[in-house]
């Protein structure tokens, strides 16, 4: 909970920083009408990017716990622990390919092919989240990270 609280923290920090008025109004907008909870055609890139970002952060757990598992203070926790981030694992994986899946998706039903286009560079470059010309990806990548991500949707999976 605490990770959830720091995220939504930093992008309400970040929000409040930016000068681009039309932007906030227009993320204030998509998060107002809940479009983010379902496909809305209208929304579908940013359906999608909220997707990615839930990916991006399940990754990052995923090689966390694997590097945790390799390292010598592993073995010298309790069976306890120890099961606690075996069982883990094939969780965040089922929720990566959960996500995985529905990228794909909808991607792959998406025709504006110029929208197509882009989201695959940031699939491919996820460095482009942190320039400035993407801020309001940045943003809408970053709420699918507190949505889907440490907001902890393993219900149905």
């Amino acid at each position: 909970m605490g990770e959830y609280k720091s995220r939504v923290s930093k992008l309400l920090q970040d929000l409040i920083n930016n000068k681009d008025s039309q932007m906030i109004s227009n993320i204030t907008y998509f998060l107002e009408t809940k479009n983010f909870l379902s496909a809305n055609i209208l929304f579908e890139y940013e359906f999608i990017l909220m997707h990615h970002g839930a990916m991006i952060y399940n990754h990052d757990l995923l090689i966390e716990i694997e590097l945790i598992l390799k390292t010598d203070l592993f073995l010298k926790l309790a069976e306890d622990a120890k099961n606690k981030f075996r069982k883990r694992y094939p969780t965040m994986q089922k929720l990566y390919k959960h996500h995985e899946e529905i990228v794909a998706y909808k991607l792959q039903a998406l025709e504006d092919e110029t929208m197509k286009l882009k989201i695959k560079c940031f699939q491919e470059n996820q460095w482009l989240y942190d320039s400035v010309q993407y801020k309001y990806e940045y943003f809408i990548m970053t709420i699918g990270i507190i949505v889907y991500g440490c907001g902890g949707h393993l219900k149905g999976l």
